[in-house]
């Protein structure tokens, strides 16, 4: 067995206290080993959880069956089940929904993703608009169905909160009448409406820095009044505000559980120069002792036959750009991300359904991009990095349908039996936490905080150089899109 450092030895033996307690685990420290011998040396059942399904699954490796690992949604269906209700999924009934309620009133095909955006949102911060129904989450007001908005860039107006809202009652309503539910109501439907949650005495969670409202609320709702909350995280790799994740979810936690704090601080996974490095964004982390020296490496030119095997990049485009021009030079690409792919490919459906030459494509890519930063300012970073991917992709290729196909092949499903690792794994910083490799090249770091709007923007970006920079075991490599030769425009 793997020899216990000082601050695992003292977090595992806090098994026979009754505090709850909050680890500090920073990247690399060892936070599953630990929570492993934790769940081993207990003699209390409970139950392990997070936020993600490939977090869970690990923790049912690593923990085995005196702490079964189920996810939230798991722990949201089995309450809705509980209830004597007959659950049945229905992944569509947001979307027929938002259908049935403009067919009603004739709603403009153009306001219908928005109102459907915004009532998806406003069930994952557990807003409830009918009053005749249980208390929701959150209050239901105009001011934060309006900073939703504002938060997720949908357009807002009185005529989509009026629909939004009806949107939402009309899918709870499906809920109460047929027991259908989509994903969201695994938690949603059970906090809001009548509920049987099986308490235990301790619960494990894990990667809390990124649990949302919804989230907190059913760990309290599964714990015995006796019971304790052992919850592991590292707050500076919250990154998914966007998501609905709560920026100060760890703390959060601490605070309503009165949580005792230990830290994790001693990294295994990086070598020594990059942990110096990391501490610009986390002073307190470190290196063990036995790491190797490891390199930083800033050269200041590079060619394409010199890019590692992994690359991570803040932003999707200059990812892209590189992707494609590796490709020209012989090497095979995949970049992380199948839902990208998927999404970019309804926008190119959504411009024009037609197979259009590539010049006649970028006319109208060119048209939809001033429509959309027009109608919806706060979302033009967004808007051009998506124009500026599918720009890239068209230049390369001589018509629309190439462009489809072209993006399948270069965002693939790793679980397919297709599936094959190419020689350059490219990937958002967003997609590779968690995950690590002996040698990152680190693209283009100046994005990050360039089109941060908000204090809390600025910091979940700092946060994201953190998370990038502590990927690497061997070899950290900071390079720019200009300082690669073949790369210029």
């Amino acid at each position: 067995m793997q020899s216990l450092t000082p601050q695992q030895a003292a977090f595992i033996e806090t098994v026979t206290d009754s505090d709850s307690i909050a680890l500090e685990a920073l990247a690399g420290t060892g936070k599953t080993f630990s929570l492993q011998q934790w769940g081993n040396k207990s003699t209390r059942p409970g139950i392990a959880t997070s936020f993600s399904k490939s977090t869970v699954e690990e923790l049912v490796k690593k923990l085995g069956t005196k702490f079964p690992a189920k996810t939230f949604h798991a722990i949201g269906f089995t309450a809705l089940k509980s209830s004597g209700k007959t659950i049945k999924l229905d992944t569509s009934k947001m979307y027929n929904a938002t259908m049935a309620l403009s067919e009603q009133h004739d709603i403009p095909f153009e306001l219908q993703g928005e109102i459907r955006s915004l009532a998806t949102i406003a069930k994952v911060y557990g807003i409830q608009p009918d009053p005749a129904s249980p208390e929701g989450i959150s209050p239901d007001t105009i001011g934060i169905w309006a900073t939703l908005a504002d938060m997720y860039d949908i357009e807002f107006s009185d005529e989509i909160l009026s629909h939004a809202r009806n949107v939402v009652n009309l899918s709870n309503l499906s809920f109460k009448k047929d027991g259908l539910i989509d994903f969201d109501d695994m938690l949603y439907c059970s906090l809001i409406y009548p509920h049987h949650f099986s308490k235990v005495g301790i619960i494990l969670a894990d990667e809390v820095q990124d649990f949302n409202l919804l989230q907190h609320i059913m760990l309290k709702r599964s714990l015995l009044p006796n019971g304790r909350i052992v919850a592991a995280g590292d707050p500076h790799q919250a990154i998914y505000a966007f998501r609905g994740a709560l920026g100060n979810s760890y703390e959060k936690l601490i605070q309503t559980f009165s949580m005792r704090q230990l830290p994790l601080t001693v990294s295994f996974r990086c070598p020594k120069a990059v942990i110096k490095v990391a501490q610009e964004y986390v002073p307190h982390i470190e290196a063990a002792p036995s790491n190797p020296e490891g390199s930083v490496l800033y050269p200041s030119t590079l060619n394409l036959s010199e890019i590692p095997k992994t690359v991570l990049c803040r932003n999707n485009a200059p990812l892209m750009r590189l992707a494609l021009r590796l490709l020209v030079s012989g090497r095979t690409v995949e970049i992380a991300g199948r839902d990208i792919g998927q999404n970019l490919i309804k926008l190119t459906e959504r411009i024009t359904k037609k197979n259009l030459s590539s010049e006649a494509f970028l006319d109208r890519l060119t048209q939809w991009k001033g429509r959309e930063i027009l109608k919806y300012p706060r979302r033009q970073h967004s808007i051009t990095e998506k124009a500026t991917v599918l720009s890239h992709l068209a230049r390369a290729h001589k018509d629309l349908d190439a462009v489809r196909k072209h993006l399948g092949k270069l965002y693939p499903d790793p679980k397919s039996k297709e599936y094959r690792p190419a020689d350059v794994h490219l990937s958002t910083i967003h997609k590779a936490k968690g995950r690590e490799w002996p040698n990152v090249l680190f693209l283009d770091s100046h994005l990050i905080g360039k089109h941060a709007q908000t204090e809390q923007d600025a910091q979940q970006d700092k946060n994201l150089a953190y998370v990038a920079v502590t990927r690497a075991q061997r070899e950290l490599t900071f390079i720019t899109s200009s300082q690669i030769e073949g790369l210029e425009d």
